[in-house]
């Protein structure tokens, strides 16, 4: 005969829950009637030989060391840097308890929040002058980075021959050699919406929508800017609002493309030209905006549904790895860069007149609520210095043009203060419907360029001082 032996595991260990109180307490506590362990003050010292043993009280915002072989306990809460400043995760009034110098009172252009009011750098970004490029009347402009060494390069529609053009700039916006039409004279119904140019090893690659097809050019800079390198086509339906983003290894392309519906699109080259993957399409009947942006370790995809504000997230061979919804609302001219461990998006809503911003994981996942920056604002854009981020915006005043401005967000927060100040001049205006284009400076700092209401292409510095 077999015999089985059963157990209740209720009665073994106390029912659900409560196996931590079969745990022994540590040296010099006790068990409570709460089932925490406390103090027990009839302990006498507790032994000791280093601090690891002297987690006597089971606080973390107390600090318990070993001192002379006893263990003691500091009621003041936790100073780790032994500033003399309690941590705030203690209630205290330390935001960086591992920094000895903060907090301060007020701020230095360092990326840290020094006066712990969760505001990084605030009040220390400032506009420079203005630098005018160009005297064409222009829209749908495009600012990048020279990819390795200081320098700038702007793309942009000339508005009235409708031509595709290329600046080089030097690190503070003066033009290089003379403007570079990289199109022919267009038709007004053949606007290619927008533009895009980004750096890449030896120059930029620029992306539009010609003739109904997508149109990407190589610009070398290895003996000054030259006509492109080559050209070439992608798509079969009319493709409008392109943009690209280069990853370090390829480059991933997205545009709109129109058949009778709206098709967010997007393909992943090789700087030569070699289609890695694509083109691939998101089914989707929503105005034409759609930008495509490398987050550090992932491409991301930043669309408009019926619906909600989308996010695709794309690995560099554009397999999809994930996707999410940042907003629940409209969200025109998308736009996110990442800082750190998290993104940051900012985008329009054409039914409030608003400018949004909201934090997102590396995964897409929200972190933070969704707040608004620019009240009135459309046509949004953002970029990251690595300390803090900045998004510019245009606001309206009832007609096609508006005011441009701009705002500093503190890059490594997750709720969602911002600088409360307008950094740009008030007599910048710029075309409503064209999001001015914002990249990160050489330095701490960015540059944006935009068209402006009386004629002209300008760049300006915006510096942390």
């Amino acid at each position: 005969m077999r015999l089985g032996i059963f157990f209740s595991f209720s009665t073994v260990w106390g029912g659900a829950g409560c196996a931590d109180e079969k745990r022994p307490c540590p040296i010099g506590t006790v068990r409570a009637p709460s089932g925490e362990c406390v103090r027990d003050e009839d302990a006498g010292d507790v032994v000791c030989e280093s601090d690891a043993e002297c987690d006597i009280d089971a606080n973390p915002c107390t600090v318990d060391r070993c001192v002379s072989g006893v263990c003691e306990t500091s009621p003041d809460g936790l100073d780790a840097d032994e500033d003399g400043f309690v941590s705030t995760a203690c209630g205290g009034d330390d935001c960086e308890d591992t920094n000895p110098i903060v907090p301060i009172e007020g701020e230095i252009c360092n990326g840290v929040d020094d006066d712990c009011d969760t505001i990084v750098d605030e009040g220390l970004y400032v506009a420079g002058t203005d630098v005018q490029i160009s005297d064409d009347f222009a829209v749908n402009v495009s600012l990048a980075r020279v990819h390795e060494g200081a320098g700038y390069g702007v793309l942009w529609v000339r508005d009235t021959t409708w031509e595709i053009v290329f600046q080089l700039l030097d690190e503070d916006g003066a033009p290089l050699g003379d403007a570079q039409p990289l199109s022919g004279v267009r038709k007004r119904t053949d606007v290619p919406g927008h533009v895009a140019l980004v750096g890449v090893p030896g120059g930029f690659v620029a992306g539009w929508g010609q003739e109904g097809l997508v149109q990407h050019a190589f610009i070398s800079l290895e003996s000054g800017p030259e006509f492109p390198g080559f050209i070439e086509s992608l798509g079969k339906t009319e493709a409008r609002h392109v943009d690209a983003a280069y990853s370090g290894a390829v480059l991933g392309l997205a545009w709109i493309g129109i058949d009778s519906f709206y098709w967010p699109t997007w393909a992943i080259l090789e700087l030569d030209g070699t289609i890695v993957s694509g083109p691939t399409r998101e089914e989707n009947t929503t105005p034409p905006t759609v930008r495509i942006e490398w987050l550090g370790d992932r491409f991301g995809l930043l669309f408009e549904t019926p619906e909600a504000g989308n996010i695709l997230l794309l690995d560099e061979t554009g397999t999809v790895l994930g996707s999410g919804a940042f907003t629940d609302g409209t969200a025109a001219t998308p736009a996110a860069v990442r800082e750190g461990d998290l993104v940051h998006v900012v985008w329009s809503d054409r039914k409030a007149l608003a400018v949004y911003h909201r934090v997102l994981g590396a995964d897409g996942a929200r972190v933070s609520n969704e707040l608004v920056i620019g009240p009135g604002g459309y046509s949004a854009d953002v970029a990251g210095d690595g300390a803090g981020v900045l998004a510019a915006w245009i606001v309206g005043d009832g007609d096609y043009w508006g005011e441009l401005q701009a705002r500093v967000i503190g890059a490594g927060l997750e709720a969602d203060p911002v600088a409360d100040a307008v950094i740009l001049p008030a007599d910048d205006r710029a075309d409503l419907y064209t999001p001015p284009s914002v990249v990160a400076g050489p330095d701490r700092g960015f540059g944006i360029a935009f068209g402006a209401q009386s004629g002209g292409v300008f760049f300006d510095r915006i510096v942390c001082e």
